[in-house]
């Protein structure tokens, strides 16, 4: 993970993107400051509840690890094509900001 700051608030971006997609992720980050929230502070209207993420779990029960899903030919291939090109990811990403 590379950590980034701006304005005093910082972030962290990850490694396998390429420099010009972190550069353009800070670039709108900067852009539009004001449209993230940083904390539960910065969104007075939201109830706490509805933010915060609990998972009720029995102290006693022992984990069990989730089995391995298996793809289809065509959706392994989209799952990989995604992960090999991260870039790919970062435009899509960027095309819904917009």
């Amino acid at each position: 993970m590379l950590e980034r700051e701006i304005e005093g608030k910082r972030f962290k971006l990850g490694k396998s993107l390429g420099q010009e997609a972190q550069h353009q992720i800070v670039e709108v980050k900067a852009q539009f400051m004001e449209a993230f929230a940083w904390s539960a502070s910065d969104m007075p209207n939201i109830d706490p509840d509805f933010l915060c993420h609990h998972l009720t779990m029995d102290p006693q029960v022992r984990p069990v690890q989730q089995r391995r899903r298996k793809f289809n030919d065509d959706r392994h291939r989209a799952i990989n094509s995604i992960e090999a090109h991260p870039q790919l990811l970062s435009r899509i990403l960027h095309k819904m900001v917009r």
